[in-house]
């Protein structure tokens, strides 16, 4: 539907508009956050800046998560995305924008060194110009302790008013926050109003504060809630659920399910998905890149790639082997199906192996 704001701010009277002319438009509070509720002309009336995407469903003023498991490499994927976006490089699926941006990444875990060695190793394929762009779009804030010998803290407020002041100066167009743990100190990350009074909100006011998107890593919790239900993807992380429920995107890093890749996935987003995506990791470079489309396996499939190696397997081991997954009724009549379709052959009584 189509509007037209000069009809509704100029032509409709006072009546239509439902308040008297002493309200209307020119008595609106400069600043729109001072401003508890508008009408919908004075809402027109506004100047707003259009909404800028900065990653995947992340605009300014607006926190993501990425949650992670153990040691699967989210440190180094952010890095990846930091130096990405520096130089204006794509780095599907989070971004395809060619923009340069300036990002600020907070580390609250490694050492100075152990992130300059690894930044060092991440750009050192990269020319001279190129150096010098990440060299001015970054910000980079680790191993920092205050006169009182006391390490930053997010839970801090001074040290949350001293960092954004700091940031400010930059005008960073993302921050990155790894990890959520180490960054703040809380009591017990399962209480949904703690969580959201003291990690949640500072967060939030950080990317307000700071004009940018801010996303943070945290870690993937239990597979399964305490009455046994899988969780739901945007709940994976550890804690309480508020931390999915109060950020814009939540993306999730795993291993895969085969070979040695890692798949991010997107649990959360206000719009068109991005499929999950695999990414292969390279050492040398500590770069990770993408693989392609990550596709789920059916138990039929899931069932021929135990079979991959060409070894027997007898119906007991290949039961035992899916029983998170499928019940000893539904294996036997898979098993029977790959002797139909000649996937699988019986290699002796009770026993399969592939052709």
């Amino acid at each position: 539907m189509n509007l037209n704001k000069e009809k509704i701010l100029g032509v409709m009277s006072p009546s239509e508009y439902l308040y008297t002319n002493e309200s209307i438009p020119n008595q609106i509070e400069t600043n729109p956050k001072r401003n508890l509720g508008f009408t919908f002309a004075e809402l027109l009336q506004l100047e707003i800046p259009q909404r800028e995407e900065i990653i995947c469903g992340l605009g300014r003023g607006e926190i993501g998560l990425l949650n992670a498991v153990n040691n699967v490499g989210k440190t180094t994927l952010l890095r990846n995305i930091m130096i990405s976006l520096c130089l204006g490089q794509e780095f599907e699926p989070l971004t395809r924008s060619k923009l340069k941006r300036r990002i600020a990444f907070l580390d609250f875990e490694d050492t100075l060194s152990f992130l300059r060695q690894d930044l060092l190793a991440m750009t050192s394929n990269l020319s001279e110009a190129e150096l010098e762009i990440f060299s001015h779009n970054s910000f980079l804030s680790c191993d920092f302790r205050d006169e009182e010998d006391a390490d930053l803290s997010l839970s801090n407020k001074a040290h949350r008013q001293l960092l954004t002041e700091k940031l400010k100066v930059f005008k960073p167009d993302l921050i990155i926050v790894d990890t959520i743990s180490s960054a703040f100190n809380v009591e017990n990350e399962n209480d949904n109003s703690k969580v959201k009074d003291s990690i949640m909100r500072p967060l939030k006011r950080l990317a307000v504060d700071c004009n940018a998107a801010l996303i943070a890593s945290h870690h993937i919790g239990k597979q399964k809630s305490e009455e046994g239900q899988t969780r739901e993807a945007s709940h994976k992380g550890r804690g309480a659920s508020v931390f999915a429920d109060s950020s814009r995107v939540v993306f999730n890093l795993e291993r895969d399910t085969i070979g040695d890749n890692v798949m991010l996935s997107c649990a959360k987003l206000k719009g068109r998905k991005f499929d999950d995506t695999l990414f292969r990791y390279d050492s040398d470079s500590r770069w990770f890149s993408k693989q392609g489309i990550h596709k789920e396996l059916s138990k039929y499939e899931m069932l021929l790639e135990m079979f991959a190696d060409g070894k027997k397997y007898t119906t007991k081991e290949v039961i035992a082997e899916f029983e998170n997954i499928s019940s000893p009724a539904t294996i036997k009549r898979l098993l029977g199906e790959a002797i139909k379709r000649c996937d699988l052959r019986k290699a002796s009584h009770g026993s399969y192996q592939k052709p």
